[in-house]
């Protein structure tokens, strides 16, 4: 095995060569592009086995990549990479290094550029345990930068990444690495950015983390990692983008994170995290997205939460906060992505809201919200998202809803609305989704409906609506789901509705709906429910 430190690179000057032989019988598109890397490498491209008669340790090339074609390919000297092109079943040659084969099996869609990519990746990766051929890859690296993105690369993170020690760009995503993360990785001090998302790696956030100084983004998301969020990260005063969501950390959220002045993106959602939002967070004055989502984070949302002037998405759902939304929500005015759905929040929805002229995603859903919809809703002229179901909301649907031209997703569902259904609802024409249901509206379903012309969903069900189904309801030939159930509609079920060809679910029960039933409804083919 090797020493811990790894030997000086030769030659600084000289740009590394990598041989490519293609022994394979595949078609062209399995081989390697050479001009994909040059550049990066210099690559001679030779043909077949007569080619590479005498290759050895003392080769004119500092690593030689072999494409086998099956397993009795017979790889000359001990400097060689295999390159599988093989299909199903494929097993390595007994004789082959095993730490230099790569397995392209099932890779048939494989670009050239990219088969290139992935092998230069995967023995990254396989040799930097292998301190003599490690030095190769090690002048490989460009810009100081190791990017693996290839999911067949599995095991824990090597001790000895710690030789890196010039890397500044650092990332092991979409890979199914395991185990911890390794305490040497706090060696890496020159990284800028440190990203080991979307894999299986467990245990605690090692302390050492804290040494990387200079990082910039840090991206642990999407991992299996447990316990607390080291007070270290107080030394990570460089830090722009934090990203710990899809995990399982518990304990609190540090008060130290408001000392970390340069973040713009902070993101803990799914997680196990208790206690309350420490109030250093809201002194984040350059935070651009704030997710703790998914989190049974308790307390209130301070008046404080003002000073966050460049926010963009702020993500509060699925927690177990309190007390009322504070009217100096009002005063984040760059807001694009508003939610604070699934608490117990109490009160009115408050009119500042309004200021808010370039939401697109507003949802306040399942909370305890009550008192009318703020009158001039309608100002909201970018909003494609608006839920505030199942709350207790009372009043009527304002008529300035009608303003919302963008809106694409309306849920006011499971609430005490009252009133008719504004006619100007006719004038939503990007609408898909359309939920009113369990409310006590009354009066009918307005004809202006019709004009809904891209609608999916219509829910209009669990309300006292009455007079008759509107006769051309057939136009809304791109409904999925139909529900006018539980009103007290009459007359008869319209023949139109047989030209809603893509109708999945039809529930016009506990109504007072006369008549026969259409003959042609057995042309929904893709009815599902009736």
């Amino acid at each position: 095995m090797t020493n811990d430190s790894a030997p000086e690179v030769t030659e600084p000057n000289r740009q590394p060569t990598i041989a490519v032989f293609d022994a394979s019988e595949m078609d062209e598109t399995h081989t390697i592009n050479p001009t994909y890397l040059v550049g990066r490498l210099k690559v001679a491209l030779n043909g077949r086995a007569e080619c590479v008669k005498g290759l050895h340790e003392d080769s004119e090339y500092d690593l030689v990549v072999w494409c086998v074609g099956n397993t009795d390919d017979k790889v000359p000297g001990e400097n060689i990479a295999v390159i599988a092109l093989m299909g199903n079943g494929f097993k390595p040659n007994a004789e082959w290094d095993q730490r230099l084969v790569v397995d392209c099996t099932n890779k048939s869609a494989l670009l050239p550029e990219t088969a290139a990519s992935y092998i230069v990746e995967m023995l990254q990766l396989r040799l930097v345990n292998d301190t003599k051929r490690f030095r190769i890859f090690q002048k490989f690296i460009r810009d100081n930068t190791l990017a693996l993105h290839n999911p067949n690369l599995t095991g824990p993170i090597p001790f000895s990444i710690r030789k890196l020690t010039n890397l500044t760009y650092l990332a092991l995503l979409n890979i199914t690495l395991t185990g911890a993360i390794p305490k040497s990785i706090g060696e890496l001090i020159s990284l800028k950015t440190l990203n080991l998302s979307n894999n299986q790696l467990s245990g605690k956030i090692p302390v050492a983390i804290g040494e990387l100084i200079s990082l910039k983004t840090l991206n642990l998301s999407n991992n299996t990692l447990a316990g607390a969020i080291p007070e270290s990260i107080i030394k990570l005063k460089n830090l722009k983008n934090w990203n710990l969501s899809y995990n399982r950390l518990s304990g609190n959220i540090p008060v130290a994170i408001g000392e970390l002045a340069k973040l713009e993106t902070l993101l803990f959602s799914k997680n196990t995290l208790t206690g309350a939002i420490p109030h250093s967070i809201w002194g984040l004055e350059n935070l651009i997205e704030l997710s703790l989502s998914k989190n049974p984070l308790t307390g209130e949302i301070p008046d404080s939460i003002s000073k966050l002037k460049n926010l963009k998405f702020l993500n509060l759902s699925y927690n177990r906060l309190s007390g009322n939304i504070p009217v100096e929500i009002g005063e984040l005015e760059k807001l694009e992505i508003l939610s604070f759905s699934n608490n117990t929040l109490v009160g009115e929805i408050p009119d500042s809201i309004i200021k808010l002229k370039y939401l697109k995603d507003l949802n306040l859903s399942y909370n305890r919200l009550s008192e009318n919809i703020p009158v001039e809703i309608g100002e909201l002229e970018k909003l494609e998202i608006l839920s505030f179901s199942n709350n207790t909301l009372v009043g009527e649907i304002p008529d300035s809803i009608s303003k919302l031209k963008n809106l694409k997703d309306l849920n006011l569902s499971y609430n005490r609305l009252s009133g008719n259904i504004p006619v100007e609802i006719g004038e939503l024409e990007k609408l898909e989704i359309l939920s009113f249901s369990n409310n006590t509206l009354v009066g009918e379903i307005p004809d202006s409906i019709i004009k809904l012309k891209y609608l999916k969903d219509l829910n209009l069900s669990y309300n006292r609506l009455s007079e008759n189904i509107p006769v051309e309801i057939g136009e809304l030939e791109k409904l999925e789901i139909l529900s006018f159930s539980n009103n007290t509609l009459v007359g008869e079920i319209p023949d139109s509705i047989i030209k809603l060809k893509y109708l999945k679910d039809l529930n016009l029960s506990y109504n007072r709906l006369s008549g026969n039933i259409p003959v042609a409804i057995g042309e929904l083919a893709k009815l599902e429910t009736l």
